[in-house]
């Protein structure tokens, strides 16, 4: 009966009755719901020596500064940012000409300090906005200075997600909400914690850039909802097609049923286009609402597509390539923008190339998507609802996403003529993206007899060792001592057994200080148990992980992966739906189960084409190091092989493949993108204790002869092979020096192709991006070259996949001799006439498959040099 008959408000048990039988009951008022105060529900107010600070400062500029929270000597002064952050900030700021106090409000999220200078949380930053909100009102600055994660995801949680400040620093928001412009900034604090001088030079840049900002006009309002217009009628779609001939010009998006056009129920809901900033429509095609004429519609629009005259833009243009080239069997012509990848180009930080996202930081719009929002969400098979939204509400929708993308580039472009040298990085980003089109399309031919085979025997494995595993005398200790039985997967479980129960120790911790129990910690352990729990992680992982991608996404027994060039940050390419990039080599189970299932088509071979040794030769086109030249244009020289002599002490003829590998990867690769001798012994040493000369005699045991005994004195040993390396190759130590001056002072480094990669860079990253970048970008210069060439001459062969430095053809044995030497002319001769800076010569090597064979079977194919 509760809650039946009574009105919730008024609980039945606290109801007065008559005693008297039959009386009625006594009528009480529910009482009044008490709004406790934001502060009181916060309560950081009650335990901080300067509660509920105000702003502070006198705002000459009009900006307003909003950190995070008080410190300790904020709280003590009563005043905002005094601390070791605030003398930073002041300091910066007094050297660019302005005063902290006299030029700007200064405030915090949080008014009160949080106990142990803590985070805030998104509860107090909730409470204390009101009172944030209160100041903004009174003072109307005309910036909002927001120092630091929390500042931005207190501003901004209701409106984006994902709110990193490493993507949002930067960037001068609109925020029509205040008539003002919010510009996110790493906090001071940020800065002193990375206690380098890079960090330092970039937080004054981006002062000084915010400060060049003040003249800027308050932001007025960008609704883009008015200027979308949505056909219902056919004739108004055919007036609106004849247009955009005329116009010559459009930005068009399609709304669809799922991603990928390849898997079944592929359908395109409706059609945007765009002829401008402020002209756009939308009208239904395959929607149930849609005009029944969609014959007429598509091969009106198939004309369009196929007119090269009329130039196209799209964001993320391969979706709509590849969907245009399933639903309309038509490849657009005329593409001119990606404005995603042209995007990734001006801007290369994670997470920056959504429309979405770029809709709010350049023009304040956001949520237009809320309606529309819960049915774009897929389902177990992949398909989304968008079919269940009237078209009155896709459409919108749907004409918005164009006109945002024409305006996006629009934009783009400007900053391209203001951005000295991106205009060739953007220009082969965008025959790139048009070139995987092409190999997406086309796909890969996989054996899904043969892996389904192979996910049952992998089960079947598994089953067997898990059982044991359970059964086992180590189980039954741990249920003898806990009480319970042992989960295999429970991190907890393991520690215990392992370090508890079997007195184990383990040779590594975790960030929170407990025993290791990953793979490399297990490996360690001389226990079977451990062993075989590492086997048991592994299986699971090439049946689960690869495996299970590779059967998720075939379809009719081939796979399309999808080839990206707006993710990397090192601007190097990325592969989903499946990675194909990620298909072990390594590892010989993994790579023989997975690879055995990627197969040539039927009377073809698979060849891959690798370029040889390519970062080392770009690094020698950076550097100009005449020893590196010397090694590369001189074939009977080894660099590695010569490093592996220093660092083993031996001689030549000692050298096996394994050293030479271990040297190679262990040592002069680690040392060129920026490791230390203590890094590089640690990871030698491990080796050593496995590796054998020619002569089969131990590693170990020949150091020892060579009085190198223990690990202690093999550091040593390598710290002095490091000074000599470091002194052969000290042109190429001097450029690494030159660049971190160069992007000290600029905040980028630049690359072959004209790419600049920006943002808060460790050493590290600034001295390998160069030239790990430009190494990538000549295969993908190659692969444009050679998928031209191929449709010139219409080669029966197809170029399938692309994996950093090698591309992957299905190939016609025909053609075999003719497509190795084209290749070969385009991927050595060709790109160094158009790259005269390219100063070495490069070199392919091929790997070819027999014909039907598997990717597993390819072996090296000797090709004589002209």
């Amino acid at each position: 009966m509760k809650g039946f008959f009574f009105s919730k408000a008024v609980k039945p048990e606290k109801l007065v009755l008559e005693k008297i039988e039959g009386a009625p009951r006594v009528k009480r008022t529910p009482s009044q719901k008490v709004e406790v105060e934001p502060c009181e529900k916060c309560g950081l107010y009650k335990n901080c020596m300067s509660p509920k600070m105000e702003p502070t400062g006198k705002g000459r500029q009009e900006i307003l500064i909003i950190a995070e929270a008080p410190g300790r000597e904020e709280d003590k002064e009563g005043t905002q940012l005094v601390g070791d952050a605030g003398k930073l900030l002041r300091r910066v700021l007094n050297e660019l000409g302005f005063d902290l106090d006299w030029d700007f409000w200064k405030t915090n999220v949080l008014s009160c300090r949080p106990p142990g200078n803590r985070k805030p949380t998104r509860k107090e930053m909730k409470y204390c906005f009101p009172k944030v909100k209160k100041a903004i009102e009174r003072l109307k600055p005309k910036f909002i200075w927001l120092m630091g994660g929390a500042a931005l995801e207190s501003f901004f949680i209701e409106d984006m997600n994902e709110l990193n400040i490493t993507t949002y620093r930067r960037r001068i928001i609109p925020y029509p909400d205040f008539d003002c412009w919010a510009i996110p900034l790493f906090h001071p604090s940020f800065i002193l914690r990375q206690e380098n001088e890079s960090s330092l030079a970039l937080f004054k840049r981006d002062l000084r850039w915010a400060l060049s900002c003040r003249d800027k006009s308050r932001p007025s309002l960008y609704d883009p909802s008015k200027y979308v217009k949505v056909l219902t009628d056919l004739e108004e779609i055919k007036n609106v097609l004849d247009k955009v001939k005329e116009n010559k010009i459009l930005a068009f998006d399609y709304e669809t049923s799922r991603i990928s056009p390849h898997k079944e129920c592929a359908r395109i809901w409706t059609i945007g286009v765009a002829l401008s900033n402020e002209e756009s429509y939308s009208f239904g095609y395959q929607h149930p609402d849609s005009i029944h004429n969609s014959e007429l519609i598509g091969k009106w629009w198939s004309e369009i597509l196929g007119d090269p005259s009329i130039q196209k833009i799209a964001q993320n243009l391969k979706f709509e390539d590849s969907w245009s080239r399933k639903i309309f069997s038509t490849v657009p012509q005329g593409w001119i923008s990606d404005t995603m990848t042209t995007q990734h180009i001006l801007d290369d930080r994670k997470g920056s190339t959504g429309l979405k996202f770029q809709a709010f930081v350049r023009w304040g719009v956001k949520g237009y998507e809320k309606e529309v929002a819960k049915n774009i969400s897929s389902s177990e098979n992949g398909i989304n609802k968008l079919d269940e939204l009237p078209l009155e509400t896709l459409c919108p929708y749907n004409g918005i996403d164009a006109l945002l993308t024409f305006k996006l580039y629009n934009e783009q472009q400007e900053e391209l003529k203001r951005a000295d040298g991106l205009k060739k990085a953007t220009e082969l980003f965008h025959k790139g993206v048009l070139a995987f089109c092409d190999i997406e399309e086309f796909g890969i031919n996989v054996d899904t007899v043969y892996y389904r085979r192979e996910e049952r025997r992998l089960t079947k494995e598994l089953e067997k060792l898990i059982i044991g595993l359970l059964s086992s005398d180590e189980a039954k200790k741990f249920k003898d001592v806990i009480g319970e039985e042992m989960s295999l997967t429970s991190p907890k479980d393991l520690r215990t057994l392992f370090y508890k129960i079997l007195g184990l120790k383990s040779s590594k911790t975790t960030e929170s200080g407990m025993e290791s129990v990953d793979e490399e910690a297990l490996q360690q352990l001389d226990s079977d148990f451990a062993r075989k729990l590492v086997k048991v992680r592994k299986l699971l992982k090439i049946r689960d992980t690869y495996l299970g991608q590779l059967k998720r996404e075939e379809v009719d027994g081939r796979i399309h992966p999808s080839f990206n060039l707006h993710i990397a940050e090192s601007f190097r390419s990325s592969s989903s739906g499946p990675n194909f990039q990620n298909i072990p080599v390594r590892d010989e189970d993994a790579k023989r189960v997975l690879r055995k299932g990627i197969v040539a088509s039927p009377g073809h071979k698979l060849m891959e084409c690798d370029y040889g040794s390519i970062e080392v030769r770009i690094a020698s086109v950076y550097t100009h190091d005449p020893a590196l030249i010397t090694y590369i244009n001189d074939p009977t020289t080894d660099m590695h092989r010569d490093q592996a002599c220093e660092l083993f002490k031996l001689k030549q003829t000692e050298v096996t493949k394994d050293i030479r590998f271990y040297a190679k990867n262990g040592f002069v690769f680690p040392q060129f993108y920026g490791s230390t001798y203590q890094a590089c012994s640690s990871n030698l040493w491990e080796e050593v204790q496995k590796l054998k000369t020619k002569q089969n005699v131990p590693l170990l045991d020949h150091l020892r002869k060579q009085g190198v005994r223990n690990f202690h004195s093999f550091r040593g040993h390598v710290q002095t092979v490091e000074e000599a390396f470091w002194k052969k190759f000290h042109v190429f130590r001097e450029w690494q020096k030159e660049t971190i001056d160069f992007y000290n002072r600029k905040g980028y480094v630049e690359m072959l192709f004209g790419h600049k990669r920006s943002g808060l860079l460790s050493k590290n990253q600034i001295i390998n991006s160069p030239i790990q970048g430009a190494a990538f970008h000549c295969l993908l210069w190659s692969l444009i070259q050679v998928n031209e060439l191929r449709k010139k001459e219409n080669w029966k062969s197809r170029l399938v996949g692309q994996i950093h430095d090698s591309m992957i053809f299905d190939l016609w044995p025909e053609e075999q001799d003719h497509v190795i030497k084209s290749v070969r002319r385009i991927m050595c001769e060709d790109i160094r006439e158009a790259h005269p800076e390219i100063i070495v010569p490069l070199e392919v090597e091929f790997d070819i498959t027999p014909v039907n064979g598997s990717w597993y079977e390819k072996e090296t194919f000797d090709v004589q040099k002209p």
